[in-house]
């Protein structure tokens, strides 16, 4: 994990506006980026499949993972119902129940996919 070894806070990640006709998309198209997560035996929540540079990716809320995530049991849905487990954890920030003050910026998770294959095609956005 690579928040065992921090010894200062993770760095603010960048926030970008969406691209231009991103917000004007239908709500069917907008679920195409919508990813369910299952944690087996633990939780389920929500994250967002997007693009970083030609990889997908999913973005989530750290707090949405347990607090020792073991990849095994990470589980990925698409709209279509399609599954696929996490390849990889790379990089979590802060949960924000840990530290007061922070804001939902440092409470994040981007976990890699190891079948891609069920978001394609996700619209270019």
């Amino acid at each position: 994990m690579l928040t065992a070894c921090e010894t200062k806070p993770l760095p603010i990640p960048t926030q970008r506006p969406p691209q231009a006709g991103f917000c004007d998309l239908s709500d069917d198209a907008l679920r195409r980026y919508v990813v369910a997560i299952n944690i087996v035996g633990e939780s389920s929540s929500s994250g967002v499949a997007t693009l970083i540079g030609r990889k997908i990716y999913v973005l989530t809320n750290r707090h949405n993972l347990p607090r020792l995530p073991k990849i095994e049991n990470i589980q990925f849905r698409n709209y279509r119902h399609q599954y696929t487990k996490a390849a990889d954890i790379i990089i979590m920030g802060r949960d924000y129940a840990e530290e007061v003050g922070l804001g939902p910026a440092r409470d994040y998770a981007v976990l890699s996919v190891k079948d891609p294959s069920i978001f394609v095609p996700l619209p270019l956005h």
